[in-house]
């Protein structure tokens, strides 16, 4: 006789254990629970199969997630999957259909997919919701906008009855007309919900207000603030992640104009007092409205999440030169929610640009490879040429060192001639690093390198009149190219 009570604390365990998983550690979960079988884990087939497609699917891995369904089906463990199980297994293979740039067939496969699960298996309007938003991620907004008329006049139905466009349907259709630009058709979708007395949450709000961030009108983003306040919606952490978007661009726009006009313009331009109209106090006023939300934040227990964490460190970033406290609460942040990638190379590139050379470097080495983040050949180049400006050769030359080492721990691509010219025009210029030049001019000549650039090649000549170590046969090769 099974022991329900164990069963059940095993599967919300291994649950637990599948979303605490990240990119790497939820292949090896999986592989540890094979083969599928009547054991007691694998007991709740359903759950545990929507459990990793789910994580799967947010991991990027939905060749993963696809496997899970296939290794259910294939051991026929799972002949009568729930609705929701469906849901998440259309939801990966669409996901995948989406990634496949190389494929002109997309909406062949999506519906293909659709026509499969829902003659094999049961669907709900959640189905119908979730092929919507397929149709708008493979660029048919045609294909969605009639399926939803279709819904819209009562004319698919399930054994259930019809089904009747609710408030998952309503928010897909607002999200991708607002991403699309569609504006008037999303504000008619918003109008004939409200008139049909639909209860939203704030998601489509934040649409509305992420739209006109975007189009730069401020404006009209806080009118919809406003009206998400006067509909008693309560604001959650993407309204206030756009709140801060709005505010620090507005101000990195006033700062670029003083950076780039003087004051007299940007006085004349924004209305306001010469003397309080200063990068100083843009930038202040932007921590103090960071502060603001953060604290209101936390009166209203919204939770911290990684759109917040980037939103106020690239915002950070671009209204001043505090790379200081942009890294404090990156570092801070990071331990409270996951770091998004961006958020790493926003404060990668910070660095690189108006920060640490030595902070650039170590997450260049060491973080970007534990997050599995791809290092092109001109970030090599960015973080060699930040080094050498601060006169950290030997640190610049173990990079590029690795860099000419190839995968893993290198670049996918070798050394070009950007790399080759700064390592060379910051060596070469002190006896102290020639043995760091002599060995960049053996690297270019193993190469077959030979510099484009004249003022690069007669560098190379000069060099070796000067006593420094060019083989004779690269040397002719580089005056014959002349």
């Amino acid at each position: 006789m099974r022991n329900t009570k164990s069963d059940s604390e095993d599967l919300n365990y291994t649950i637990k254990r599948i979303e605490g998983c990240n990119f790497s550690s939820i292949s090896k979960l999986y592989e540890s629970m094979q083969p599928v079988s009547d054991s007691s884990i694998w007991r709740d087939y359903d759950v545990l199969c929507r459990a990793f497609i789910a994580k799967f699917v947010s991991c990027m891995q939905h060749d993963e997630a696809i496997k899970v369904w296939d290794d259910m089906q294939r051991a026929k463990v799972l002949p009568n999957p729930s609705s929701k199980t469906v849901n998440a297994y259309l939801m990966a293979v669409g996901r995948r259909i989406q990634k496949d740039t190389a494929r002109r067939d997309k909406l062949e496969l999506v519906d293909k997919c659709f026509k499969d699960i829902s003659d094999k298996f049961k669907i709900d309007a959640v189905t119908y919701s979730i092929l919507l938003d397929l149709y708008f991620r493979i660029g048919r907004e045609d294909k969605a906008s009639a399926l939803f008329g279709s819904i819209e006049q009562g004319e698919i139905a399930l054994p259930s009855g019809v089904i009747k466009p609710g408030v998952g349907m309503y928010d897909t259709m607002i999200k991708w007309y607002t991403k699309n630009g569609d504006i008037t058709k999303a504000e008619a979708v918003f109008d004939k919900a409200k008139s049909r007395n639909i209860q939203f949450d704030s998601k489509p709000y934040n649409c509305f207000l992420g739209y006109y961030v975007r189009q730069q009108d401020y404006a009209k983003a806080m009118e919809w603030v406003n009206r998400l306040d006067t509909d008693n919606i309560a604001r959650d952490a993407v309204t206030y992640a756009a709140i801060l978007y709005a505010t620090f661009h507005k101000l990195f726009l006033e700062i670029k104009d003083i950076t780039e006009n003087g004051s007299n313009y940007a006085d004349a331009t924004y209305g306001v007092n010469k003397q309080n109209h200063s990068v100083e106090n843009l930038v202040s006023a932007g921590k103090k409205a960071l502060t603001e939300v953060l604290q209101e934040m936390k009166d209203k227990s919204v939770p911290f999440t990684p759109h917040i964490l980037h939103t106020m460190v690239v915002g950070l970033i671009d209204i001043s030169n505090d790379m200081y406290l942009a890294d404090y609460l990156f570092m801070t942040g990071a331990r409270l929610v996951p770091v998004p990638r961006k958020t790493v190379m926003a404060v990668l590139r910070g660095h690189i640009e108006k920060g640490s050379s030595q902070r650039a470097a170590s997450m260049f080495s060491d973080l970007l490879p534990r997050m599995n983040i791809s290092r092109g050949r001109m970030l090599w180049n960015d973080v060699i040429l930040r080094l050498c400006q601060e006169g950290d050769v030997e640190k610049a030359f173990d990079i590029y060192q690795k860099m000419n080492s190839g995968p893993p721990e290198g670049c996918d691509r070798p050394p070009n001639g950007r790399t080759y010219s700064i390592l060379f025009s910051t060596t070469s210029r002190s006896e102290k690093y020639w043995n760091i030049t002599n060995q960049i001019l053996r690297d270019m000549e193993k190469a077959r390198f030979i510099p484009e650039s004249s003022q690069f090649r007669d560098g190379i000549i000069q060099y070796k009149k000067a006593g420094g170590s060019v083989s004779q046969h690269y040397l002719d090769s580089i005056k014959s190219a002349r």
